[in-house]
């Protein structure tokens, strides 16, 4: 469009006031529209959560309407233990979906052995309510193995547990998939049960009988129809909710109403209450707000199994209805009651208290002479498995006696006061089978030694344990089988260095023995140092100031002494 020329000064200033108004109105506009466009950022939706069942594992895919961006924390799944990240267990499986928000609520239920249910949750920090923090609960505890987030990056294929999950991103990244891997195997369905129904003429008999009764014959009828004819000749209004879809089959004669319903709820999972005049029926699971409303809730306290343990102990399909309240030590209940109720007394039945088990523990040193080690083989002799005192090699070695420690403590007595052995303290601990006892036979010993700081040389002290360590977790569900993991470790100082710093030498060895109540352990092939101080003293020229006074290193001089340990384990309860 052409314009009209100004033909005045005075036309020609308003004209151009006019155009500096409207440059600054396309600059707010043009910089309100940048703000606008600064503050919205792309995001997907998870538009749907699906579970598969494998035979040995179950396959969680969430999905997405475009491109998912995950987030794994390396430190969520890691533990430090003695100085050292190791992977650990966690019945949680946390992770990040940092670009999406949630199509299918907060909690998708999955009920599939060993997942529990998926929680998504939009984080207090979120910008524009972008993004998720997902947990993935399990029923049971499992190692990370092949985690492949976009942030993210560990683990392997190598097996960590008998309960092991993967995480990884689709090849487009519209998906996510977590398979946790079950160390239970599950016989899977291959015939299509509900197209085989289709092919089944489906009958429907309902009859009125005497005093309120009726007689039902069905086979592979539509449950809705034969509640709604029931409800018709018992002049009942009952209401089915829509999420109902059952084929019942029976022959029931001269029943009435409440023994049908009840007998229909136990054998198809359903939820059945009285209210207003009406009678509803839903399914079990309270997955809808209909169901929740025919259900009961009840906190059944444990006091001698742990909420996951006991939880390990009740059928898969059972799974669906009970959650864990840790914090308390209970097991929370969601259904109809007496389904409620069966759980209830099931639990009652699992919650017994287990062993007590009391384990005695005596550290024996021998003399430096052979004639001490035939000795004390010939006071401990007998058993069913072969064992030596020596420490030929540098394996340790384990056995069982058949014999009760107060027998045996009676023969070292003897020994001691000839001087061919040398009794130490003898630690007692009593623990629940399943739990760990620790022994620890020895000192801890500290060194000083020099080294160069930000400020110079400094004057630094480390320690370092020096003895036998001895960790056990007895376990066994009847007096005469009790079975006892162990692992011993013995420490030895060989020398130290210019430097101060010594160097330790340590042997491990594992190992899992199985013996009755009041059987005794023997473990040989231990070797002990008794440490011994001089002083090495170094020029003072050599020293700077103002370390010259301490320039002494100290040499550790030990003599090697042999040891076994007497271990019994006694059931109690």
């Amino acid at each position: 469009m052409r314009r009209r020329p100004c033909r005045s000064n005075e036309v020609r200033g308003s004209c151009v006031a006019r155009s500096l108004v409207a440059a600054l109105c396309v600059a707010a506009v043009t910089c309100g529209a940048g703000r606008v466009a600064a503050q919205n950022q792309a995001y997907c939706t998870v538009t749907g959560v699906e579970v598969e069942q494998l035979s040995n594992a179950v396959r969680v895919t969430i999905q997405a309407d475009g491109a998912l961006h995950s987030l794994a924390r390396w430190w969520d799944f890691h533990e430090l233990v003695e100085n050292r990240w190791e992977m650990k267990q966690t019945d949680v499986i946390p992770f990040r979906l940092t670009n999406a928000r949630s199509g299918v609520g907060n909690f998708v239920d999955i009920s599939a052995y060993p997942v529990s249910y998926l929680k998504l949750s939009t984080p207090l920090d979120a910008r524009e309510g972008v993004g998720l923090e997902c947990e993935l609960v399990l029923y049971t505890k499992a190692s990370p193995g092949r985690v492949r987030t976009n942030e993210g990056r560990f683990g392997g294929r190598r097996l960590r547990g008998e309960v092991q999950f993967d995480m990884e991103n689709s090849s487009d990244r519209t998906a996510m998939y977590i398979t946790v891997i079950s160390g239970k195997h599950v016989v899977l369905k291959e015939d299509d049960v509900e197209a085989e129904r289709r092919d089944i003429l489906a009958e429907l008999s309902v009859q009125p009988g005497r005093d309120s009764t009726f007689s039902i014959r069905a086979v592979n009828a539509d449950l809705q129809q034969a509640l709604q004819q029931v409800g018709e000749i018992t002049s009942e209004r009952i209401i089915v909710d829509d999420g109902v879809h059952r084929r019942l089959t029976c022959r029931l004669t001269d029943i009435d109403l409440a023994e049908f319903l009840r007998t229909t709820a136990y054998g198809y999972g359903l939820a059945v209450a009285r209210r207003d005049g009406f009678i509803y029926v839903s399914n079990a699971i309270p997955d809808n707000v209909a169901s929740y409303w025919l259900s009961s809730s009840v906190t059944i306290p444990l006091r001698h199994l742990s909420a996951r343990d006991a939880l390990q102990l009740l059928p898969e399909y059972v799974l669906r209805f009970v959650r864990p309240n840790d914090t308390g030590n209970a097991l929370v209940a969601t259904g109809p009651p007496p389904l409620v109720e069966k759980i209830r007394a099931d639990i009652h039945k699992l919650d017994q208290r287990g062993l007590q088990i009391s384990v005695r523990v005596v550290l024996v040193e021998l003399g430096t002479e052979m004639s001490a080690q035939r000795d004390l083989e010939a006071a401990i002799a007998g058993g069913t498995t072969d064992y030596t005192t020596s420490s030929t090699g540098t394996g340790l070695r384990f056995g069982v006696l058949q014999q009760r420690l107060s027998e045996i403590r009676a023969r070292l007595k003897f020994l001691r006061r000839r001087g061919e052995v040398k009794l130490h303290v003898e630690p007692h601990l009593t623990v629940a089978s399943g739990e760990e006892a620790e022994f620890f036979f020895g000192e801890k010993q500290y060194f000083k030694f020099k080294r160069v700081g930000s400020q110079g040389p400094e004057l630094s002290i480390e320690s370092a344990d020096v003895g036998v360590r001895l960790k056990v977790t007895p376990w066994g569900a009847v007096r005469e089988h009790i079975t006892v993991p162990m692992t011993v470790e013995a420490s030895n100082i060989m020398s130290v260095g210019a430097g101060g710093l010594p160097r330790v030498a340590r042997r491990k060895a594992t190992s899992c023995l199985a013996l009755g109540s009041g059987d005794t352990i023997i473990v040989g092939g231990l070797e002990l140092t008794s440490p011994t101080t001089t002083r090495q003293h170094t020029p003072r020229e050599i020293t700077p100031w103002p370390f010259n006074e301490l320039a002494a290193n100290v040499i550790h001089q030990g003599l090697m002494r042999r040891a076994v340990i007497l271990l019994q384990v006694d059931a109690q309860g």
